[in-house]
C-alpha cells in the first residue's frame, strides 16, 4: 500500500466502493484494482473539493442521484 497518497484510502473505503460497483453494474473489482480505484476516485475528490473518501462516500449516500453516474463512469 502506498503511504504517500494524497488521501487516506482504507480497506473500508475500498470495500465500500467495490460493493457499490457490484450493486450498480455487476462488475467485480479485485484487490489488484485498488490503485486504479484510488486514482480515479481521487480525481473526483479533487474536482468536488472534498477532503477525504469519507466525505465522498457520504455524498454518494445522501445524494446518489447527483454523483452516482460520475462515480460509475470514473471506475
Amino acid at each position: 500500500m502506498n503511504d504517500n497518497r494524497e488521501f487516506d484510502f482504507t480497506d473500508k473505503h475500498f470495500n465500500w466502493f467495490v460493493k457499490m460497483v457490484m450493486e450498480k453494474t455487476g462488475i467485480t473489482l479485485s484487490e489488484q484494482k485498488r490503485d486504479l480505484v484510488y486514482g480515479r476516485l481521487a480525481r473526483r475528490l479533487r474536482k468536488l473539493d472534498l477532503d477525504n473518501f469519507n466525505e465522498y462516500i457520504e455524498l454518494l449516500k445522501i445524494h446518489p442521484e447527483d454523483e452516482m453516474f460520475e462515480f460509475i463512469n470514473s471506475i
